[in-house]
């Protein structure tokens, strides 16, 4: 009796999805690139650097949506909305806008 789908255990559910489409950067040049002439390249620096202490591994590339949400946020100061499977990133595309806008802010405190 207990041996059944759905007494003590679930059989596993088995969903196929395609890859996400890469954009084929990592972090530190895919800032580089969004926010040329928004931030210097200083701050771009410290923000990568930031995010490379676990936010983002440094040797994982941006998923496409990642880069375009980073840089609608960040680079053209747009509000968005990202709709995207689990295991997506997400999380990221609101996480690496708001650790470029605390980057950011940092700048402009004093010693």
């Amino acid at each position: 009796m207990l041996d059944q789908d759905g007494r003590l255990y679930r059989s596993p559910l088995i969903e196929p999805i395609a890859p996400y489409v890469s954009s084929d950067r990592l972090f530190p040049a895919a800032a580089a690139e969004m926010l040329k002439g928004v931030y210097s390249n200083q701050l771009v620096g410290e923000l990568a650097d930031f995010v490379a202490q676990g936010l983002f591994p440094a040797n994982r590339k941006l998923h496409r949506h990642q880069y375009e949400a980073v840089q609608a946020v960040v680079r053209d100061r747009n509000d968005v909305v990202i709709t995207s499977g689990t295991g997506s990133g997400k999380t990221e595309c609101f996480l690496l806008p708001l650790a470029a806008a605390l980057i950011e802010e940092s700048s402009r405190w004093g010693a």
